[in-house]
């Protein structure tokens, strides 16, 4: 791994917690903000989309049964001066007090013009999933 920035780090951090709280709070447009606007966030199993519109159509279908996000465990494999790979946990937990699903991101993020630490690729792997959890269904 090479050392960069302290602001880099907490910049990715920072990226992690926004994606949940913005999730959570439906706010697609901030979700996609996210994302490089050739993004791709994969969902193992069950399908890839790409781009920033197809990430908000995915997760427009999803918001009616979307459980609370929690993410842990950040692990930055491997970060550069504007391409990072990080692994992290998370647990999907329901309003009424039950865990919904747990698994791991793989993710690839570049750092923008901007200086804005984005993802490239956001894959979703699941460990565990209740039966009658769905995504985008």
């Amino acid at each position: 791994m090479t050392m960069t920035s302290l602001d880099d780090r907490a910049q990715i951090h920072d990226l992690y917690s926004r994606y949940c709280f913005l999730l959570d709070a439906n706010d697609l447009d901030g979700v996609a903000g996210c994302f490089e606007p050739d993004g791709e966030l994969v969902i193992v199993g069950l399908r890839s989309f790409h781009g920033r519109e197809e990430i908000i159509s995915s997760l427009a279908a999803s918001a009616d049964k979307r459980s609370n996000h929690y993410v842990v465990n950040l692990w930055f494999r491997t970060l550069l001066h504007d391409r990072a790979e990080c692994a992290a946990s998370f647990i999907l937990w329901r309003p009424a007090g039950s865990l919904a699903a747990r698994g791991t991101y793989d993710d690839t993020l570049a750092k923008g013009g901007d200086g804005q630490w984005r993802w490239q690729k956001k894959q979703i792997s699941f460990i565990w999933k209740d039966p009658e959890y769905e995504f985008g269904r």
